[in-house]
């Protein structure tokens, strides 16, 4: 069933098999966040913070409550003026603490999403109000089909404007058509182990160039502008970091995508990448044989803004990645 992404049928199908006793302690052992640290991409959306008006999650655990540090107030439950409020987190689907918030299976999200006009309307007016970016996401779910069907259906070509940030691969065309129609613009970024880096690494050069406008909301997770420009801005702030540029490197490039990389980018250069690095060098080695050769030639903000200029514009052509359940 998750391979379907059908899981709130999965999750119903759970319960009814162990029991609602049973299915309640498995879920607070599996979504527990104790003994966790915070991952790298929750600590980027809080690094948005200042220029969100807040942050709509469906996740149960706290990770998201702690990388904010306790600062924004959470909700579980929609309030009449919350499209005008700011500085929340509301968990759609509850809080792990409390049972009675859960929103898991399919006649609990069945009350809430067409049962409860309160929160339809006020979910309603936050998506026409402001514009999301929706991070860490499956944009097949059913809250996507409830929140933008109604959008399709009316808006025509004013739609309101959102942004689904989304591994390479994980919408196909016809999803992608359907979500486009309702306003949204997909952007996608490269995630071969399941991490979400390059994610992450988005959306910290967004909060340093504060490319987000301050009546955005964020749903997990978050509202903005994705431009690539904003996203270059970002990354040639302060110093380069050497160690990050290499690890970039390594989790961006193959052998055959970093030639044609150097080949656009530093035409200058006689002999190509083939002049510093190997096909035969490991990724490891030709990303700290690269960085180097910038670094002795003070170029590595030359080095940093094109690889930047590659991750925002650049057509991403490798396999989708497998799919982590």
């Amino acid at each position: 069933m998750y391979a379907q992404e059908r899981r709130v049928d999965a999750l119903s199908a759970a319960r009814a098999a162990l029991g609602s006793n049973e299915f309640c302690a498995v879920v607070e052992r599996i979504w527990s966040d104790t003994g966790y640290d915070v991952p790298p991409i929750a600590a980027a959306i809080a690094a948005l913070a200042p220029q969100l008006s807040g942050l709509i999650t469906t996740t149960l655990d706290h990770l998201l409550e702690r990388a904010f540090g306790g600062r924004w107030p959470v909700l579980v439950r929609t309030t009449a003026d919350l499209a005008q409020r700011r500085g929340y987190i509301l968990k759609l689907h509850g809080t792990l603490v409390d049972r009675a918030t859960w929103v898991l299976t399919r006649d609990e999200h069945d009350r809430l999403f067409y049962g409860d006009a309160e929160f339809q309307r006020t979910l309603s007016a936050i998506v026409h109000a402001h514009t999301v970016v929706f991070v860490g996401h499956e944009l097949a779910s059913d809250e996507h089909d409830w929140l933008f069907a109604p959008a399709r259906a009316r808006s025509s070509d004013q739609a309101p404007r959102h942004f689904g940030l989304v591994p390479d691969g994980s919408v196909g065309p016809g999803r992608r058509h359907a979500l486009e129609a309702a306003g949204m613009r997909i952007v996608s970024y490269r995630d071969q182990d399941g991490r979400h880096a390059a994610a992450a690494s988005l959306l910290r050069g967004l909060a340093r160039a504060g490319a987000i406008a301050p009546t955005d909301v964020t749903s997990t997770s978050a509202p903005s502008d994705l431009d690539a420009s904003s996203a270059r801005a970002a990354h040639v702030e302060g110093p380069v970091d050497p160690r990050r540029l290499r690890a970039q490197i390594e989790e961006t490039f193959s052998f055959e995508e970093l030639e044609t990389f150097f080949a656009d980018s530093f035409p200058e250069i006689r002999g190509g990448i083939a002049s510093i690095v190997s096909p035969v060098h490991n990724a490891e080695y030709r990303a700290f044989k690269l960085v180097k050769y910038f670094e002795r030639r003070n170029r590595l903000r030359d080095l940093q803004t094109k690889i930047q200029e590659h991750i925002g514009q650049a057509p991403h052509t490798h396999p989708a990645p497998a799919r982590h359940e």
